[in-house]
């Protein structure tokens, strides 16, 4: 693992700024304003792991204290607590709305600091204190079974998390690499022992497999050779980016699939004796047919005659007279003519590398083993098989009967929320039992969990279907529920992809989403209207009125003066002391409410903006005293005012302003001015009158209000109305 005191540093990676609204009513990242009640709140408590760098953690699942009024929380996590210039990048953004975060296996190993902060619609609080932990892996790796000169079989105790093997094989027990020495051979399998085969048919195996997996494996007869297995704990899910990544010469570089690093290292030796072939073999028949599975000891469990194995299984026969070369099939159908598998070795066992799958609906697999001689077709004294197919004799010997085993695992055992549960919490964290040691009997273990949360317990109305979960917990980082009648089931993935036996479902009532608030009122709102108002629970805690629900404008930032009155059945209607601003949008703000789960009210990103369309006649407008309306049919709303002096003004929001009026003999110039800065001088005289007339317009800042102003500057000048981007 990488020394701390020399890693690399990374780049700080810049969050897009959001458009006004969104980073007003949602963003993580908006800028805290100082009516938002979260900056007076402490920063979350850091719970777990604990602050130390001496204990590895493996599955990483950082907890922390609730913050009130925080609708989600950011985590950060730094190699050397430089939270400038590297961070790690989470996913999700490392944005939750649970208070844990489960980080991805495919972390690096190394060691991390990591702090969080509560987040609202409006802004945060400040980080919290920094904690320390180890990312790491390391567990024993037992060994059942040595390779020997007359069986080079190796054979281990599944380790628990690891769905994957490597094997090496070499005459140095420092395995150099196999492109300096060919002698170094590398090996991959999700079953826990290894002889060396040949795979003769197509198969999921090249997933798993190196080229000398499936090719002859020759190595020098009579010579010395050490070995070595190590446990990786691989998944599907999506990698972490990290610039600390390891050094990929260590030899657990990898970040994804994860290594144990206990157990790299060469485990033993032992002498290469390839099996020769007689010279003149007797037929005869291949007996004593087994398929077997084993937890911690040999020889396995059967599942030939009425068990059924949890994994794939190891194949044996007794040796045959004379045979040095074995062709084991393995076939859907008692009659062998739907393959499956193929395989080819020199001795008389093998496990495959990849994963079964289930035999579905009680169907059972079939098996059968031909022996043979192979020898050196180009030197016939030669009685050894040679490594290229090419170079073979083969001559047959004998087969066996076609034997069968059942494969079919078990379903995952759930452990929360139980079967009829009734989960309060804003969110829930779903855990089952590790599945190597439940729903796999200690044999194989999950390489990732396929979860499903539906609506319905016939499962076509999922809310929830994701299949990349590597550890035995998922909290949904986005979104609670909603409130309501839910199941849940899992199933285990196997290495090969497979996806295994479903759990029984499991019901669950959901009563933890925190009570919402939304604007129900459309877009279009008259600056003299009331708005709407609705929560998505009736069972409130706590009062609504102007201090507990505030209405704010997005652009403004202002809280609107006005009063709450009920409607009865969760909605309300909030009455204005004053105007609304033309254009603005509004959004709400909550706090201090709750319902009866003791979950605190939160308010949607739901906007509302008003009409964008002013007359001379809207309320919003201010006139000085010489002022007067007047009508004309060409008019935008078949009136107009005119002025002989003072201005019209009003206060607005938009990107743009489009301002209209008339012109006429008795119309002169006026000025046209934004947040009291001169914009234009306009010309209203002309030889007939006409109204309706675009005279001005200009783009402005959409993130704040701005004050119109049309002033009289000679003769009489006309306002017909204004229109707002």
């Amino acid at each position: 693992m990488a020394s701390a005191s020399i890693r690399r540093a990374a780049s700080l990676i810049a969050i897009s700024t959001l458009a006004a609204t969104a980073a007003f009513v949602g963003s993580a990242s908006a800028a805290t304003t100082p009516a938002d009640p979260i900056i007076k709140q402490a920063p979350p408590t850091l719970v777990a792991p604990d602050n130390n760098t001496t204990t590895p953690v493996k599955d990483v699942v950082l907890q922390w204290t609730k913050v009130r009024y925080a609708t989600q929380y950011e985590v950060q996590l730094s190699p050397n607590g430089d939270w400038t210039n590297n961070t790690i990048d989470l996913p999700n953004s490392g944005l939750t709305v649970a208070t844990t975060y489960e980080v991805p296996l495919s972390l690096p190993h190394d060691e991390y600091y990591w702090r969080v902060r509560g987040v609202d619609a409006n802004g945060h609080t400040g980080w919290s204190v920094e904690r320390q932990f180890l990312h790491d892996w390391a567990v024993h790796l037992p060994i059942l079974k040595q390779p020997t000169t007359a069986d080079p079989s190796i054979a281990w105790a599944p380790v628990p998390e690891a769905s994957l093997y490597r094997v090496r094989i070499s005459n140095d027990p420092t395995f150099p690499p196999p492109d300096v020495d060919e002698q170094t051979k590398i090996c991959w399998t999700a079953g826990t022992s290894y002889t060396p085969y040949e795979l003769l048919s197509a198969s999921k195996e090249a997933i798993l497999s190196e080229d000398f997996c499936n090719t002859g494996f020759e190595p020098v007869n009579n010579g010395t050779y050490y070995y070595e297995v190590v446990a990786f704990d691989d998944s599907t899910a999506k990698a972490i980016k990290a610039e600390n990544a390891p050094d990929t010469a260590f030899e657990c570089g990898e970040a994804q699939p994860e290594c144990d690093a206990l157990s790299v290292g060469a485990l033993g030796s032992f002498v290469w004796q390839q099996p020769s072939a007689a010279a003149n073999p007797p037929a005869g028949s291949v007996t004593g047919l087994a398929a077997t599975w084993h937890v911690g000891s040999l020889p396995g469990t059967a599942c030939d005659v009425t068990a059924t194995c949890p994994t794939t299984p190891s194949f044996s026969w007794n040796s045959v007279s004379g045979a040095n070369y074995y062709r084991v099939g393995v076939f859907r159908d008692p009659y062998a003519t739907n393959v499956y598998r193929v395989y080819g070795t020199q001795w008389p066992s093998l496990t495959a590398r990849e994963a079964y799958q289930d035999a579905q609906a009680g169907h059972a697999y079939y098996w059968d083993v031909a022996a043979y001689t192979c020898t050196d077709v180009t030197d016939e004294t030669i009685l050894t098989c040679p490594a290229d197919p090419k170079k073979r004799k083969m001559t047959f010997i004998g087969l066996s009967s076609i034997a069968s085993f059942a494969k079919r695992t078990d379903a995952p055992v759930l452990q929360s929320p139980s079967d009829g549960a009734t989960v309060k919490t804003p969110t829930i964290t779903f855990r089952w039992a590790d599945y190597m040691n439940s729903g796999n009997q200690g044999a194989l273990e999950a390489a990732n969990y396929h979860l499903q949360i539906s609506t319905t317990k016939s499962f076509d109305k999922t809310v929830t279907d994701i299949d990349t979960v590597d550890m035995t917990q998922w909290t949904d980082p986005n979104e609670t529920l909603k409130n309501g009648v839910y199941f849940w089931r899992l199933q285990a993935v196997d290495e090969s992809g497979n996806q295994l036996t479903w759990s029984d479902p499991r019901e669950f009532t959901f009563d933890g989403a925190p009570p919402q608030f939304t604007l129900t009122t459309k877009d279009g709102l008259a600056v003299s209207r009331n708005l709407q108002m609705k929560a998505s629970e009736t069972d409130i805690v706590g009062t609504v009125n102007s201090r507990t629900v505030q209405v704010i404008g997005v652009a403004s930032k202002k809280a609107v003066a006005g009063q709450w009155d009920s409607n009865g059945a969760g909605t309300w209607t909030f009455n204005p002391t004053g105007l609304l601003v033309p254009g603005e949008s509004y959004a709400l703000r909550v706090s201090g409410l709750r319902d009866q789960a003791g979950n605190a009210a939160i308010a949607t990103n739901t906007t509302v903006r008003t009409a964008t369309f002013v007359d001379d006649r809207n309320r919003a407008v201010s006139y000085s005293s010489k002022w007067s309306r007047a009508s004309s049919s060409n008019a935008k709303r078949g009136t107009y005012s005119a002025g002989s002096g003072g201005a019209a003004t009003m206060t607005v929001v938009g990107n743009k302003i489009s301002l209209y009026g008339c012109k006429g003999p008795s119309f002169g110039t006026a000025v046209v001015s934004i947040d009291g800065k001169r914009q234009a001088t306009v010309h209203e005289h002309q030889g007939f009158t006409e109204c309706g007339l675009l005279i001005w317009t200009g783009p402005v800042s959409s993130t704040r209000t701005h004050t119109l102003s049309f002033a009289q500057s000679s003769g009489s000048v006309a306002f017909d109305a204004v229109t707002l981007g």
